[in-house]
């Protein structure tokens, strides 16, 4: 048996297998690296004095990886930064910021994406740090913990409901109203007042929401 590739030929058994056997190769290649990398930023995190701070790491699910791979235009193995990823869920903005600057200038720090200061579309906040450890990539995640809780009930709709919220996917009302309740709980992070017109739109777009978000428990 053998299936049609997105390119229009034919790709046998032999091919997947082997294509496969890559794949689990590669990943697998990335697990010392991530395990540098996880050791690295809870090392940064008690230098900047954060104290106890929750620090994990993951290795991407082979599926997600496919999944990437073909929904990314030009996206290949070599250059997916996050198939490890280790993430610190920090107390506040200002201790992702120390965080963030004991990577600055650091030999094994790539790139810097701020989440933070721009906000995707879907209103995910986070502070992204693409790392090299032992010639592979690392993407290092700084979160507070109104980010993480957000982010969290995000994947949470995503996984139950495959609704692909997580991937820009989804209704509109649900994605519409995720981003509004980002952005709302941005402000009351960071000290400010929540205005009358957003907190109208949350209330809009929760309502419009609901019939997808029907049985999702906390």
């Amino acid at each position: 048996m053998s299936s049609v590739s997105p390119l229009g030929w034919r790709v046998g058994p032999e091919q997947i297998f082997a294509a496969l056997d890559t794949l689990e190769a590669w990943r697998a290649a990335h697990a010392r690296p991530l395990g540098a990398a996880t050791n690295g930023l809870r090392s940064r995190v008690q230098t900047v004095g954060c104290g106890h701070i929750e620090v994990s790491q993951r290795l991407k699910r082979i599926p997600t990886i496919i999944d990437k791979l073909g929904r990314e235009p030009g996206m290949n193995l070599g250059r997916m930064h996050d198939i490890g990823g280790c993430r610190a869920v920090l107390r506040s903005l200002e201790e992702v910021q120390r965080v963030q600057s004991r990577y600055a200038g650091d030999p094994v720090t790539v790139r810097t994406r701020d989440y933070v200061v721009k906000p995707k579309p879907d209103g995910y906040r986070a502070v992204h740090v693409i790392v090299r450890y032992q010639g592979r990539l690392i993407e290092v995640q700084l979160r507070t913990q109104v980010q993480h809780e957000w982010a969290y009930t995000v994947e949470s709709v995503t996984s139950r409901f495959g609704l692909d919220i997580k991937v820009g996917g989804g209704p509109a009302p649900v994605r519409d109203w995720f981003a509004a309740v980002s952005e709302a709980m941005a402000l009351e992070e960071d000290g400010q007042t929540v205005g009358t017109e957003l907190l109208h739109r949350v209330n809009t777009l929760r309502r419009a929401a609901q019939p997808y978000l029907q049985g999702v428990r906390r």
